[in-house]
């Protein structure tokens, strides 16, 4: 059995239905974040992200407060939460925050609350200035994901990743587009499909206008290629599945595109690997055979792609892997 055998047999009825309501309670919840969102500015080196559990908690009609988790260099290091009833913006560390704020950058944010505009928030704030640039956190991976969103949400395409890839964007969520990671109800950690939550590394609308399309970035570290392009085929797979069953126009809004859901998809599976990886990605793309590009029950296109990534400055070479002989069927 293909990949993509394997991960439809995994798409139930029930899950399905879930992933239904799980589009509903995003799209509920979108105008509590906005509205929470007005309250509060964000402070650089520290970005906000959106947490898919906390924004489905924050639709619920009795839900009293709307959470943001704040990052630094990718790694989450507080949250940040706003009450309902009265707007109140709270920076909240915990036991699990102080722990690996000191692990993994060497600086000392003791747990408690306060609000985001007091005294201590500043203080809380100025000491990740001072870090050094050196210390990447725990992940290395989450350290590039971050600066490759940090280059995908510059506003000129001439400037993304130094002029070496324009037309992209990555699909935050709501008007402000807060950085998402965007959970999937079939994992691909191990290059297979399995029947447990999994999480796009990064996904992007690429393209301009009407041939704008969504693109699967599966991210690794430095030197690092290991099942990267089966995990963005599997995760290219179940939004096909996602967005052509229940719930699928909700998403495709959710994703940022305006319109109809079209007839027929393309989506973009794509290794996100440093440049000294080249061959070897090239390698598994030649070999391919694993799945099929062509989905002929969910009118859907998965082209095969690999990013290089040179770290310093960040730039990028984007390959298309059809050149080594791996066509798309035509419908």
């Amino acid at each position: 059995m293909d990949l993509y055998e394997e991960t439809k047999a995994l798409w139930t009825s029930a899950k399905a239905a879930e992933w239904q309501a799980r589009a509903t309670e995003l799209t509920d919840g979108i105008s509590a974040l906005e509205a929470a969102a007005a309250k509060f500015r964000e402070w650089a080196p520290l970005r906000f992200y959106v947490n898919v559990s906390k924004m489905q908690s924050a639709a619920r009609p009795r839900s009293r407060s709307v959470s943001f988790s704040l990052r630094f260099r990718g790694q989450d290091v507080a949250d940040v939460i706003v009450s309902k009833p009265d707007r109140a913006v709270m920076l909240s560390v915990s036991a699990d925050h102080e722990k690996h704020n000191l692990d993994y950058f060497d600086v000392g944010t003791p747990q408690g609350r306060c609000r985001w505009d007091s005294g201590k928030a500043r203080a809380f704030r100025e000491v990740f200035r001072g870090v050094d640039p050196k210390r990447r956190g725990r992940s290395p991976e989450h350290g590039i994901e971050s600066r490759i969103i940090e280059e995908l949400e510059a506003t000129s395409r001439a400037r993304k990743f130094g002029g070496t890839l324009g037309d992209v964007r990555h699909c935050g969520l709501g008007r402000h587009e807060f950085p998402l990671q965007y959970s999937v109800p079939i994992s691909a950690n191990t290059g297979r499909p399995l029947p447990t939550g999994g999480f796009i590394d990064i996904l992007v609308r690429r393209g301009r206008g009407r041939g704008t399309h969504l693109s699967v970035w599966e991210v690794k570290k430095d030197r690092v290629t290991a099942h990267a392009l089966q995990q963005a085929y599997i995760y290219a797979v179940t939004l096909a599945l996602m967005l052509r069953g229940p719930g699928g126009q909700e998403w495709y809004e959710l994703f940022g595109f305006h319109g109809k859901l079209p007839k027929k998809l393309e989506i973009e599976a794509v290794a996100v690997v440093s440049e000294d990886m080249a061959p070897k990605i090239c390698d598994v793309g030649k070999l391919w055979a694993d799945g099929p590009l062509w989905l002929p029950e969910e009118a859907t296109e998965i082209s095969l792609h690999a990013a290089f990534y040179h770290a310093e400055p960040l730039r990028m070479r984007w390959e298309v892997m059809q050149h080594i002989g791996l066509r798309a069927a035509a419908d």
